[in-house]
């Protein structure tokens, strides 16, 4: 049986951890909080904290990319739907 370790007040990244919550399947799991964008409890697993896999909530993974050229075209605004192969723009 291994150890339990508390993480709680311990920051990985921008996550705080906050609180153990019941383990599925044998892995222990906590409650994060994103200090970077305040987005609310997330739940992870504690072996990808402690291994620094996640260190936000996903908060940075969108760049605006807004008025930056690839080769030709400009980007003038964000899209709010995604086009799919086949569909005209």
């Amino acid at each position: 049986m291994s150890k339990r370790s508390d993480l709680t007040g311990q920051f990985f990244g921008s996550l705080e951890a906050v609180r153990r919550v019941d383990p599925i399947n044998g892995v222990s799991r906590w409650d994060v909080w994103c200090h970077k964008c305040n987005s609310g409890l997330k739940t992870v697993n504690q072996r990808d904290l402690q291994s620094q896999r996640y260190t936000t909530c996903g908060c940075g993974k969108k760049k605006d990319i807004k008025g930056q050229k690839f080769g030709r075209l400009i980007v003038f605004v964000r899209p709010t739907t995604r086009l799919t192969a086949g569909q005209a723009g």
